[in-house]
């Protein structure tokens, strides 16, 4: 049964344009070999990411990020396990949602897949859809 792990942060004050890219670089190169699927979110200095798959897996890459020296005031939205895996299908699994263009896309894709009939990914969608809004990008 996969398992997905939601949470926020904030990226260090001095956090720089190189070091926002080698994060989603790292992201993409580390979680699609591992079958993670998701998206991480970029904005104002703040990251929202979505990790879905096996669990061990997840937390193996989730703890990597609780000790990244770049990510502060790292709050755990949601853990819990899904019967499907609601984004592995988001651009052929993980993407990376860094500009406006992409944020839209991901707002289009959480819209297609609400209409699922599953209680986990419905709370997944709504707490997606809730974070979109707040972005307003």
């Amino acid at each position: 049964m996969p398992y997905s792990v939601m949470y926020i942060s904030s990226g260090v004050p001095d956090l720089n344009n190189n070091d926002v890219n080698a994060i989603m670089e790292a992201a993409h190169k580390n979680n699609d070999p591992l079958n993670i699927s998701g998206f991480l979110l970029y904005d104002r200095g703040n990251f929202l990411q979505l990790l879905e798959g096996d669990q061990e897996k997840v937390m193996m890459i989730y703890d990597r990020v609780k000790n990244d020296w770049r990510h502060r005031n790292l709050i755990p939205v949601m853990e819990q396990h899904t019967e499907i895996k609601g984004f592995d299908f988001y651009h052929s699994g993980f993407k990376i949602c860094d500009n406006p263009s992409l944020v839209n896309d991901l707002k289009n894709y959480v819209a297609m897949i609400s209409k699922m009939d599953t209680p986990e990914l419905k709370k997944t969608i709504h707490l997606v859809q809730a974070i979109l809004r707040a972005m307003n990008p």
